[in-house]
Parts: C-alpha cells; structure tokens; sequence
C-alpha cells in the first residue's frame, strides 16, 4: 500500500517545474501593468512556466491596438531580460483572448548553490566589519554612494571636470 501511494506522489510531481497562469486585461492600467510585471519576472527568473492569458473584459474600457502592442512588449521585455523563452506559438487574436507561454530561463543548481553562500558571505563580513574595525567603517559605502551621485549630477549640467578631481 505504501508503494503505491509513493508512485502516485512521485508521478504526480511531473518534471518538478513550477506552472503559474497570469491573467491580464488589455486595457491594463500602468500601475496595474508594473506590479503584475513584477510578478511575471520573479517568476521567470525562478526557471517557472507561466502562462499568459490576456482578454478584454466585457464590461469597461477597450483597449487600443496602440496599448495592445504596448502590452505585448512590456511581457515579452520582461521575458528577455530575465532570459526566459516562448515555450509555443501565441494562441488567439490581439485584443481578442490571447496566450502566451513562457518559460524561463533553467538555473542549474550549482549556481544556485553559490548565489546563496555569496549572500550568507556577504552578510558575515558586514557583521564583522562593523564590529572589528571601528565606527568609522561603516561610513565608507555612504560616503562613496554621495560622491557617486554628486558625480552624476555634475554630469547632468554639464560639469563633468569638476566632479572627477578627488
């Protein structure tokens, strides 16, 4: 009896890879738009399949070619800068019911692996810094974040010269 139920969980857990369906609205709000992007790169870059279905509500605003393209690009940048790829072909017509999917970008477990102890370093010599060297140490990341900015500025009106003589 055991074994079975072991067979079915094993089979019931496929590859292992992570399915999520996003619904949208062509006519998506800009606010709207950003934090369900958001959503969609997080989970791109987790190597999960996503499915994107976008449709016109039938009550509310319709939405325009122009917004429709906008859309599409908005998704498939997100889908790019986060190394994902479009599993299939686009199914359904624009600003009709259309879907996409998309998968993204498989992350080996080695480089997991090293992403999360570079972290844990990370955190360990912020600790030891604080406490071994002395007050002053924590100020060199502040310091350097203000002379970058002012750099930055000084490049914006115009007075590159000024800002590069330390």
């Amino acid at each position: 009896m055991r074994l079975a139920e072991k067979a079915k969980l094993k089979a019931a857990k496929g590859t292992g890879v992570t399915q999520k369906t996003m619904e949208l609205n062509w006519a998506i709000g800009k606010g709207d738009l950003g934090h369900r992007m958001g959503k969609l790169g997080g989970w791109l870059e987790r190597g999960w399949r996503v499915e994107v279905v976008i449709a016109g509500k039938k009550k509310g605003r319709k939405a325009t070619e122009e917004e429709a393209r906008e859309l599409l690009g908005a998704i498939r940048g997100v889908m790019a800068e986060m190394g994902g790829r479009e599993m299939k072909p686009v199914e359904g017509k624009v600003l009709g019911t259309l879907t996409m999917f998309l998968e993204g970008k498989q992350q080996q477990q080695g480089k997991k692996a090293k992403k999360g102890g570079s972290d844990a370093a990370v955190g360990v010599q912020g600790e030891g810094s604080q406490g071994h060297l002395g007050e002053g140490s924590g100020n060199v990341d502040v310091d350097d974040s203000r002379e970058v900015s002012q750099s930055l500025k000084s490049v914006e009106k115009g007075e590159g010269s000024k800002a590069t003589g330390s």
